[in-house]
């Protein structure tokens, strides 16, 4: 038996346009399924360095983002985004996400190794 190991991470990267060796933003995120709906991609974070923001570097990023998951067949795109984190909800519904916390009657379970 083995386990096989395909490409199933990215990370999209936002650099200066001057030189291109100051990291702005970027974005990681991984091709996952979902039982129903099948090929998904899930975004495990999106971050843009505080003194860049509001320059449009978080939609450019987002825009990468759904164009890779269409490219790559994806039924939709899936993260999480903390409670407190206001501006992310916001840059979020602003741009036709949906908060599917309560219908989707999910749990959510973590196993802790004890190697962090």
């Amino acid at each position: 038996k083995a386990v096989v190991s395909t490409q199933s991470t990215g990370c999209l990267v936002y650099k200066n346009g001057t030189d291109g060796k100051i990291i702005m933003g970027f974005a990681i995120f991984v091709f996952t399924y979902d039982m129903k709906s099948g090929k998904k991609m899930y975004l495990e974070d999106l971050f843009v360095k505080e003194k860049y923001r509001k320059q449009g570097i978080g939609s450019k990023l987002w825009s990468a983002l759904t164009v890779k998951c269409k490219e790559n067949s994806c039924s939709f795109l899936e993260f999480s985004v903390l409670n407190w984190n206001k501006n992310a909800i916001e840059f979020y519904c602003n741009r036709g996400c949906q908060n599917y916390t309560q219908s989707k009657n999910k749990q959510v379970y973590r196993f802790v190794t004890g190697n962090s």
